[in-house]
């Protein structure tokens, strides 16, 4: 029961005047019972007829922001209470979403709300969003509906999402490479499941029946792999690590160490005894070809003197063999000689030098006597 103090208006009933009252803060949509009552010193209180009043609804009135009743890594549950109608039943509710974050790459905390969508809309006073991202945060508010229109948004409730293991990096490549080794490179995952990635692990196929191995384990996004055998091919992928555990692996990356000339051929030695105007030499071949196949070996030589070279080294065999005969020397002679071993891609390092002298020959016949 509402009591209200009537005034006079001299507006009313045609000029002529009266009592007027208002009556605040009744609800939309209610309907009222109204009565004059008249204090009179000779009657006392005389009670006018009753008069029924209605007001029209409106909107209804703002919910109290959603609560969270379940979560996971991907999904969240909500719940709010159904605000009141306002003299109009609820048909409807409308639940926002949006994450929270900076838009403009700048790094730090903060409280920004963007990627506002509606992801829910509907007569339940609860709802669940699929198809989140794991460990974000995110925000929701809710509005409620009716005949009349929507009431506006609540408040917005604080809504993260679980973290879990990052996304498979992409495929590693290969930034730099050189003969036996490559530095092997990737970017952190586009995904890190809502936990900092706190390490990285490389595993290496070198094509043996033990499979891939672990060559890396820690924080950095690079490694550099040695004792590449040139020529040879080598599978490699990687895997991202967050407090929540390990990624999937990435693709693998079909890589194959560089070829180069072949190294150094083993040291020229004897093949036979000496004789006075030839040497039979041989040498082993060089211990890896880099990947492109000897194709012949060049033999090179210079006569010694007193202990001192003579001249430049001049070449006296070119061909596939590792052995080969050194004619028209001079006999008890001693001679400087190195090898190379050359495939398609170019000479390799020259072998260490080896000293061998011929053997000494009889003295030629005396003149005729006289």
């Amino acid at each position: 029961t509402i009591k209200v103090q009537g005034a006079w208006d001299e507006t009313l009933l045609e000029g002529k005047g009266g009592y007027s009252a208002v009556a605040r803060e009744l609800e939309p949509g209610m309907e009222y019972c109204a009565h004059v009552e008249v204090l009179c010193k000779i009657h006392g209180a005389v009670k006018g007829e009753m008069e029924k009043l209605s007001l029209p609804p409106t909107c209804p009135l703002v919910p109290a922001p959603p609560a969270v009743s379940g979560k996971g890594k991907t999904w969240i549950k909500l719940r709010w209470t159904a605000p009141n109608g306002r003299g109009e039943a609820i048909s409807g509710y409308k639940v926002e979403m949006g994450e929270v974050g900076r838009t403009d790459g700048s790094e730090g905390p903060s409280d920004e709300v963007h990627n506002i969508v509606v992801v829910y809309a509907g007569p339940e006073t609860k709802c669940e969003i699929k198809g989140l991202r794991p460990g974000v945060l995110y925000r929701a508010r809710v509005l409620a509906v009716n005949a009349v229109g929507e009431s506006g948004y609540s408040e917005f409730t604080s809504v993260p999402t679980a973290s879990t293991v990052p996304a498979a990096p992409n495929q590693p490549f290969v930034a730099q490479v050189g003969l036996e080794w490559m530095l092997v490179t990737w970017m952190p995952p586009q995904d890190d499941g809502g936990a900092a990635v706190d390490s990285y692990t490389l595993e290496v196929h070198d094509g043996s029946q033990d499979g891939f191995m672990v060559k890396h384990n820690g924080p950095e996004n690079q490694f550099l792999l040695t004792k590449v055998i040139p020529g040879h091919k080598y599978g490699l992928r990687v895997k991202a690590r967050n407090a929540n555990g390990m990624s999937s692996f990435s693709p693998v990356l079909e890589a194959t160490g560089v070829c180069g000339p072949p190294s150094a051929p083993g040291q020229i030695r004897q093949a036979g005894p000496p004789s006075p105007f030839s040497l039979k030499i041989t040498w082993t071949p060089p211990t890896s070809d880099n990947g492109s196949p000897v194709q012949l070996y060049q033999v090179a030589m210079r006569r010694v003197m007193d202990g001192m070279p003579v001249g430049f080294f001049e070449v006296v065999y070119n061909g596939p063999d590792n052995t080969c005969e050194v004619q028209n020397l001079f006999p008890a002679s001693l001679y400087e000689f190195g090898v190379v071993a050359i495939s398609a891609l170019g000479s390799g390092a020259p072998s260490q030098c080896s000293a061998l002298a011929t053997s000494g020959s009889p003295p030629n016949p005396p003149p005729p006597p006289f």
